[in-house]
C-alpha cells in the first residue's frame, strides 16, 4: 500500500484566479508589502507573489486560514472565491484577462498589475456605470484609467531596458 495516500490530480485542486486578485487587493489595501505579509504568515515573499500572479494555484488550507487572518478577510468568503470558477461553466472576463497574454497601447504581455487594473476598469464599466452613476463615479473611473497608464508606462520602460 502507498504510504503517501491517494493519488491527487492537482488540476482538480486548482483555485480560481479571482483568489489571486482578492489577495493582492486586500494586501495593497492594508498597505502591506509582499515581505510584510509573508512574515505575518511565516512564508516567503516569493510564495505570496506567485499566489498573486496566479502561478501558485493550489495553496494549502492552512495558507487560506493564515491569509484570512492576516488580511482580515472572512475565511468563508475567501474559500468561496477560490472555488467559484470551478462551479461556473464560463469564465469571467476578469479570469480571461488574468489568464491570457494581450497587449495594450503597444505594451505586449502586460504585467499582472496592468491586467488587474484593466479588469477593475472593465468591472466598473460593466457592473457599476449605469444611468444612476454620478460625477464621483466618472472621477473614480478616470483615476483608474490614469493608474493603468502609469502601470503601462512603467511596463514599457522595463521592457525597453531589458
Amino acid at each position: 500500500m502507498n504510504n503517501q495516500g491517494l493519488p491527487v490530480n492537482k488540476r482538480d485542486r486548482t483555485i480560481s484566479s479571482k483568489f489571486a486578485v482578492r489577495i493582492k487587493q486586500a494586501r495593497e489595501k492594508k498597505g502591506y508589502s509582499l515581505k510584510q505579509l509573508a512574515d505575518m504568515i511565516d512564508t516567503s515573499a516569493s510564495y505570496i507573489n506567485r499566489l498573486e500572479r496566479y502561478e501558485k494555484k493550489n495553496p494549502t488550507l492552512s495558507i487560506f486560514f493564515l491569509l484570512s487572518e492576516a488580511l482580515e478577510l472572512d475565511i468563508w468568503e475567501l474559500l468561496h472565491i477560490a472555488i467559484e470558477e470551478k462551479e461556473a461553466k464560463t469564465q469571467s472576463v476578469e479570469a480571461i484577462l488574468l489568464q491570457n497574454s494581450f497587449s495594450i497601447r503597444g505594451v505586449n504581455n502586460v504585467s499582472i498589475d496592468a491586467k488587474i487594473c484593466f479588469a477593475d476598469i472593465v468591472d466598473m464599466i460593466a457592473n457599476r456605470m449605469d444611468k444612476r452613476c454620478d460625477f464621483k463615479d466618472f472621477l473614480q473611473l478616470g483615476e483608474m484609467i490614469r493608474r493603468l497608464h502609469e502601470i503601462l508606462d512603467k511596463d514599457g520602460e522595463i521592457k525597453k531596458g531589458a
